[in-house]
């Protein structure tokens, strides 16, 4: 029988259906009826108090809901899905292809069933996994808390709970029998990898498969379990190598907080931790842990000896080394001094004779003195300027130069001086490494090129009967001092009269009376000129009396006019 196009097939009161072909359909099982041998295209089955066996379902939109059912021999495809509801049984379920799923929902039961090619099951609250559950590589197992595991899991993928699976997932069936096949070869180090099989059972049984060379790693098997404490040296996992798919050999059982087993180069142990309540397996890279731990006291240049602190596993039983590469010599493990640079390899044995090495190379000590080449300063006004070089070394960390510190990047160096003088400067350059060059000195001399300022300011000139006038005005600044006055005296007729003074006054004489103007410039030892002031006027007055000639006056006549002449 087939039924297409949005079809509905209701198999009801103890009926049977066998070999039908659904697409775009829906078909309604019930009233402990059975269907078998279907195909399911998008479409749906719905099993309500019935069977449903050896059926497929394909396609995104094929879904197999079960109510107080049992199914069996189920194959999902393509997205397809079984929704396990209300105390429903399914057996030998085979999830094929990545969004294929199965949710067992409360009070049912999946079991014997696998999930292959990126399938995942999800079980809820109250739900169970029974039998063997193959969980395949990239499929997913899905515990949420209050579900359980009763009966084995062979795990080649990852099994989450939102990161844990809670004890709550255990059987409270005290004759239940958990046992899990741990295949940690899919893993490499997840040290989020959790099982939980049933410990109420001291017969709890646990496979662990690893990889040839298992990634180092630490793997949480079993989580949360008060009762993990009660096996004590009784509990004792079986460890395989998982080398070959079809011949999983055991090589060692574990006794947990027992003695580690050693394989191709990995060490295997079995750890309680947190009070005996979780089980670890650590997976430890034997050579790693044999390979000793060489540190400098310091990376950065330094003019002192490198000191070699040296650590090694509880596996190594003798230690030695080598400098350049040169014959290996015994030592105690105590720090090594290195006094110039060199490459050092430090040797780890065991007591197998096996040996592992770890090579550090000496590069950073330094103690030769950087050579500061010669100074040759060169003063512009009142800036010095210097070339800083260096005769063995391309840089330096800084410079000191008269005491102050000048970053090793600089080349050329200024500074002020704003005090005229001779002078003697002092440099040294400081290495990466902390050493110090020779001090080298040179001399320099900063002149004076700074001019008086202008005059101002002027006194009252002072002018007496004897025609002497006294001019003054006030001082002017220099950074060196005044040494003299230049003083310009102009007549109304434009005539000048120099005069110099040391102080700010000048006396001149025999003055004759008229009106002047005076101009003042100032002068320091070094020859700088101020620039000369205004112009300041002032008066001499004649205050002399006109004198009569004694001598006899002579007289002219011109008919009735009379002119008298005198002296």
């Amino acid at each position: 029988m087939n039924a297409s196009s949005h079809a509905l097939l209701e198999i009801i009161e103890e009926s049977t259906a066998v070999g039908v072909k659904m697409k775009d359909a829906r078909m309604i099982v019930s009233g402990y009826s059975t269907a078998s041998n279907g195909t399911f295209l998008n479409s749906t089955q719905t099993v309500s108090n019935s069977d449903s066996c050896n059926n497929t379902f394909s396609g995104i939109g094929s879904v197999q809901n079960v109510t107080n059912g049992y199914v069996a021999d189920t194959t999902l495809k393509d997205g397809a899905s079984l929704i396990l509801a209300e105390e429903s049984y399914a057996q030998s379920t085979s999830v094929i292809g990545a969004g294929s799923f199965v949710t067992v929902a409360s009070g049912s039961i999946l079991a014997d069933s696998s999930v292959v090619e990126g399938g995942m099951i999800t079980v809820m609250e109250d739900g169970a996994l029974d039998g063997v559950i193959t969980i395949g590589k990239s499929c997913s197992l899905r515990m949420e808390e209050g579900s359980l595991i009763d009966g084995e899991v062979l795990l080649r993928s990852s099994l989450t709970a939102n990161g844990t699976v809670s004890t709550s997932a255990l059987s409270e069936d005290e004759n239940a029998v958990g046992f899990a096949v741990l295949d940690l070869t899919q893993r490499q180090g997840d040290e989020n990898f959790y099982c939980v099989v049933n410990a109420k059972n001291l017969n709890v049984g646990v496979l662990i498969l690893v990889d040839e060379r298992q990634n180092a790693g630490t793997y949480q098997l079993l989580q949360d379990l008060p009762e993990l404490s009660e096996f004590g040296d009784g509990f004792q996992p079986e460890l395989a190598i998982a080398s070959n798919r079809k011949d999983d050999k055991a090589f060692a059982s574990l006794v947990m907080d027992g003695a580690p087993c050693y394989y191709n180069g990995r060490l295997f142990s079995l750890v309680s931790t947190d009070g005996g309540d979780n089980l670890v397996l650590n997976v430890e890279d034997y050579a790693q842990m044999l390979t000793p731990v060489v540190t400098a006291n310091t990376s950065a240049p330094t003019n002192e000896n490198v000191t070699l602190s040296v650590r090694t596993s509880a596996y190594a039983v003798r230690r030695a080394y080598a400098v350049n590469g040169g014959s290996f010599r015994s030592y105690s493990g105590a720090p090594l001094t290195i006094k110039n640079n060199s490459v050092i390899t430090v040797r780890s044995f065991d007591a197998w004779g096996n040996y592992q090495d770890s090579t550090v190379t000496i590069d950073n000590i330094d103690k030769t003195r950087p050579v500061l080449g010669k100074l040759k300063p060169e003063v512009r006004e009142y800036t010095v300027g210097i070339n800083l070089s260096l005769l063995n070394q391309d840089s330096v960390d800084y410079y000191i130069i008269d005491g102050k510190q000048v970053d090793g990047s600089v080349s050329d160096y200024e500074f002020e001086k704003n005090t005229v003088g001779k002078y003697t400067l002092t440099a040294q350059a400081v290495d990466f490494a902390g050493n110090v060059s020779a001090k080298v000195k040179a001399s320099y001399t900063v002149a004076d090129v700074t001019a008086p300022t202008q005059v101002t300011e002027f006194g009252k000139t002072v002018t007496t009967g004897d025609y002497k006038a006294v001019l003054s005005w006030e001082l002017a600044e220099d950074n060196v001092g005044v040494s003299s006055y230049s003083v310009q005296v102009v007549d109304a007729d434009g005539v000048q009269t120099s005069y110099t003074s040391k102080s700010n006054r000048v006396t001149i004489k025999k003055v004759a009376p008229g009106e002047y103007t005076y101009y003042v410039q100032a002068l320091d030892k070094a020859g700088n000129a101020g620039a000369w002031s205004r112009g300041e006027s002032f008066e001499m007055k004649d205050d002399t009396a006109p004198v009569l000639n004694r001598s006899r006056p002579s007289a002219q006549y011109d008919g009735m006019d009379v002119t008298i002449f005198w002296k």
